[in-house]
């Protein structure tokens, strides 16, 4: 009961019923399958969202306070989407987060951002299912403006971003492009992941691409 207070209160309905209408058929729509809370932002409501699950109520859910350090007054949730979101199952951002989708980005069921996280998807960001991104993160594909050698060849193509099942980002993290995150993995807080990390299950950390902290871990209250 709490719970649907909490919810009841801070969604804006007409905007729910906007994202809703505009990204699924008229009947899934009508269960409002996506939940706007009050001072969401929409930058660019395009593209398409594809549900490969059931659909049901609050099957996205944009903009919810969770925490207290952020002012749910001026922490806006921002929504510029021209390209396709694949939902495998219920995704949830928090107040604060900036989605910016011109290619395709996938999200595991269970996903879930407490606030403040920015993802820019220019080509393609793959994100497994149960994962856990802490506030202030950012999640890129692209470094937006190109470098160039001598020869006038790019140094800085555009990578996809891979992030496996049951991966817990840690506060004011970075993840760029041609990261790969195994299943399990604890990325510590303030890091910077640039590359292929090799072993689940395991926290990786430091702003050198993502130096192995220890192993064979296990996260999450459920594990114990």
């Amino acid at each position: 009961m709490q719970k649907f207070r909490k919810y009841f209160f801070e969604t804006d309905f007409l905007k729910s019923l906007r994202f809703s209408l505009h990204y699924f058929p008229f009947r899934e729509a009508l269960r409002l399958p996506v939940l706007v809370a009050r001072g969401c932002r929409i930058i660019k409501l395009e593209g398409t969202v594809k549900a490969e699950c059931p659909v049901r109520t609050g099957l996205i859910r944009l903009g919810y306070s969770s925490l207290g350090t952020l002012d749910p007054k001026y922490n806006r949730t921002l929504w510029e989407v021209s390209g396709l979101i694949v939902l495998k199952g219920v995704a949830g951002f928090g107040k604060g987060s900036r989605i910016s989708v011109g290619g395709e980005l996938t999200l595991g069921d269970g996903f879930n951002v407490t606030g403040g996280c920015t993802i820019i998807c220019k080509h393609k960001i793959d994100i497994g299912a149960d994962c856990l991104f802490s506030w202030d993160t950012l999640i890129m594909d692209t470094d937006f403006h190109p470098i160039y050698d001598e020869d006038g060849r790019v140094v800085n193509e555009d990578r996809p971003v891979h992030i496996g099942d049951k991966v817990w980002i840690g506060c004011r993290s970075t993840v760029l492009k041609g990261a790969v995150i195994p299943d399990g993995s604890v990325i510590a807080a303030a890091s910077t992941i640039t590359r292929k990390l090799p072993e689940p299950n395991c926290i990786y950390g430091g702003t050198q691409g993502g130096t192995l902290l220890k192993e064979k871990i296990r996260w999450g209250v459920e594990e114990f």
